[in-house]
């Protein structure tokens, strides 16, 4: 069962004219995949491009707004542009073509910018009516994806905001003990650029190590190199 956002394609097709973006079609150069595309074109009325699997993306300049469709099965794909498209301010959103398999999260993130992906069971009106609805900055991908990009995207900022909360409860003095544990510095050197005890910085550190939750000085690095 499809369980995909659908949108009725002459509606795609007429919201699709109020943004015309660029879109390229990055396969391996054929007369199949230059019918495919001109069947692309002429359902989508939007002009699509080909880049052949063998042109060097980090030498091509895309136009700003691109839209960038990419055939994974294609023989010669440089594996390396996904790299390429994540640099690339010009491309407003990446579609995969020929997808196989359930994506995770972390797949959807190696992507500059992931807006759909289609598999080759897919029929050609149902990847013309992703591309129009993608064309005005839609998205689509499985709902259950979505769900759990949402998911992610949540437990990272609650993430952030616990970080931040346990950053205002330390003292300046535990900050500035932090700063040098994530130096690496031992107690004592700790203490000789504080002036101030070695026995003070053990207090301290043992403060520093509930409010973070933390059992020890490794993790307390950790902690400090990733939130200061």
């Amino acid at each position: 069962m499809d369980n995909t956002y659908h949108m009725p394609l002459a509606q795609a097709l007429s919201q699709a004219e109020v943004v015309q973006p660029s879109v390229f079609l990055v396969t391996q150069s054929s007369l199949q995949s230059e019918n495919f595309r001109r069947m692309l074109q002429d359902k989508t009325q939007m002009l699509i491009e080909i880049l052949p699997t063998s042109t060097s993306l980090s030498d091509f300049s895309f136009p700003s707004n691109s839209i960038v469709i990419i055939d994974i099965a294609s023989t010669g794909l440089d594996h390396s542009c996904c790299e390429v498209l994540r640099n690339s301010e010009s491309v407003a959103g990446t579609v995969l073509l020929n997808h196989e398999g359930e994506m995770d999260v972390n797949e959807v993130l190696r992507w500059r910018s992931l807006r759909g992906s289609f598999s080759a069971q897919d029929s050609l009106d149902h990847v013309c009516n992703g591309l129009c609805a993608i064309s005005k900055g839609e998205n689509w991908l499985p709902r259950k994806l979505v769900d759990m990009l949402i998911n992610h995207y949540e437990n990272s900022v609650t993430q952030v905001e616990k970080d931040d909360c346990l950053a205002a409860e330390l003292t300046r003095r535990e900050l500035e003990i932090l700063e040098s544990l994530k130096s690496g510095g031992s107690n004592i050197e700790i203490a000789d650029s504080l002036f101030v005890s070695e026995h003070t910085i053990k207090s301290h550190l043992y403060n520093i190590f509930k409010k973070l939750e933390v059992k020890n000085r490794t993790q307390a690095m950790s902690w400090a190199k990733k939130n200061l």
